[in-house]
């Protein structure tokens, strides 16, 4: 698994959440998004100078995206949830 890659999950409102880990910094990240049609539109983020791996999944949490998480990015979340890289 490349370890500086965005895993992204499509929520059931149809916004997106792109969350990782930024091995430069050091911690995670997840950051979501609005499409409008054309172009994605930033909207909130966590972990912009890297992040334990908590706050990313209270993030989730916030954004009802625990779920999509584990389905659409198993490996990924998985990870995560052992504070792995992802």
């Amino acid at each position: 698994m490349d370890k500086n890659k965005a895993h992204k999950i499509k929520l059931l409102d149809g916004r997106t959440i792109a969350y990782g880990f930024d091995l430069h910094k050091g911690g995670y990240f997840a950051d979501l998004f609005e499409n409008d049609g054309k172009i994605d539109h930033w909207i909130e983020s966590t972990g912009f100078h890297g992040v334990n791996k908590d706050r990313v999944l209270e993030f989730f949490e916030k954004h009802d995206a625990v779920t999509c998480a584990r389905e659409q990015t198993a490996e990924a979340f998985g990870n995560l949830c052992m504070d792995l890289p992802c």
